[in-house]
């Protein structure tokens, strides 16, 4: 008897872990992402972004994560709101009461030290529903404040800038769709205020107007009807709205009024170039032979390429004009911006290159100087 007793209590044990293994391997379906094998990362900016998923069943959604960050408390907070941002198409589709289907992946649009935007990009399904959905929606980020951005901390908006919505080209190529239909049939009377209320919606809202950043442009996003697309995208050179843009984020995104004031020291040494250095999507670019021959390298020229190889110790780098790829030993490294050729001299970005040589750069934005150093 007393056997048979402690085969039931055991049984019952065994019973209980069982279910308590199979609820939790259910749950990790719903709530962990799982990790892909890929990332972005470039010399020169304080963190890397890997791609991660949330599956579980007929919804699929791709959404970054960074790492390397200084702040883990910062790192957290942004990894929470990235992963937040994104599932955010699954809360809103979770509304209906039949089923659907969800495929959302990203796009990174902007990412330096200081400013992340990214693109939540695919289409969502339910079903018996006559058509897809196409899906945009997009989440900007202040790395340094560990703040969600939105439109209106980032421009002004005004008159002036509805105008040069107006007489931009949009992503789109429907004739149909213009600024004015947007007005007439979209955003009624008052387009101001619903562009004002860009990028601030309602938690679970993913068909608003909504923001984002590139490094040349400002791109704003309308829905519309799903005959021309569901949503369409219009996109303005910061040149077009430099005096709108926030003195928080001017030098940030349009700095090119500033670089003819930028200095470059080696060691506390002015680094004197031929070509002035000059300033794109945040980072500076400086002539290339004077830069790698201030650090000690030995350069060389592939005018076929047009590649530059730069030799130093047992390190060897190498760019290509146009591309924005930097190979460092043989490892690609994906950088913000590219080398290219300006007033006939080839420039390359300062930091990547002198980090990559094993060489530490600070940046002064109250100075507008670099400060490289080799010791």
């Amino acid at each position: 008897m007393k056997l048979s007793k402690t085969k039931s209590i055991l049984s019952v044990i065994l019973v209980y872990f069982l279910v308590t293994i199979g609820i939790l391997a259910a749950s990790n379906v719903g709530e962990h992402a799982l990790a892909e094998n890929s990332s972005l990362m470039e010399l020169g900016r304080s963190y890397n972004i890997s791609s991660n998923a949330y599956q579980s069943g007929s919804i699929n959604i791709i959404y970054p994560q960074i790492s390397g960050l200084a702040n883990q408390k910062s790192q957290d907070f942004i990894n929470a709101l990235l992963k937040s941002e994104a599932l955010k198409a699954m809360r809103f589709y979770s509304d209906f009461s039949e089923s659907f289907t969800l495929e959302i992946k990203n796009n990174i649009n902007l990412a330096t030290d200081r400013l992340l935007s990214v693109e939540y990009v695919g289409y969502g399904n339910v079903d018996g529903a006559a058509y897809p959905t196409n899906i945009f929606y997009t989440v900007n980020i202040d790395i340094t404040q560990s703040k969600q951005l939105k439109l209106a901390d980032i421009v002004n908006i005004n008159a002036e800038l509805l105008k040069n919505i107006n007489n931009n080209n949009y992503l789109k190529q429907n004739p149909d769709v213009t600024f004015e239909y947007l007005v007439d049939e979209i955003l009624s009377d008052d387009a101001n205020s619903a562009i004002r209320d860009s990028d601030i919606s309602l938690d679970n809202s993913i068909d608003g107007v909504c923001s984002y950043l590139k490094s040349d442009l400002l791109g704003i996003s309308f829905p519309v009807r799903h005959a021309f697309g569901d949503h369409v995208e219009f996109e303005i050179k910061f040149e077009q709205i430099s005096s709108l843009l926030h003195s928080s984020y001017k030098d940030i995104l349009y700095p090119s009024a500033h670089s003819e004031q930028i200095s470059v020291y080696l060691n506390n040494e002015t680094l004197a170039f031929d070509t002035s250095p000059i300033v794109e999507n945040g980072r500076v670019l400086v002539p290339m032979r004077a830069i790698f021959e201030a650090l000690g390298a030995e350069v060389a020229w592939d005018g076929e390429t047009q590649t530059v190889t730069a030799k130093k110790d047992s390190i060897e780098i190498s760019l290509q004009i146009g591309s924005n790829v930097l190979y460092k030993n043989g490892e690609r490294i994906v950088l913000d911006v590219s080398a290219k050729i300006v007033n006939n001299r080839t420039l390359v970005p300062l930091r990547a290159v002198s980090e990559g040589l094993g060489a530490g750069v600070e940046w002064n934005g109250a100075q507008q100087s670099v400060l490289i150093r080799t010791n």
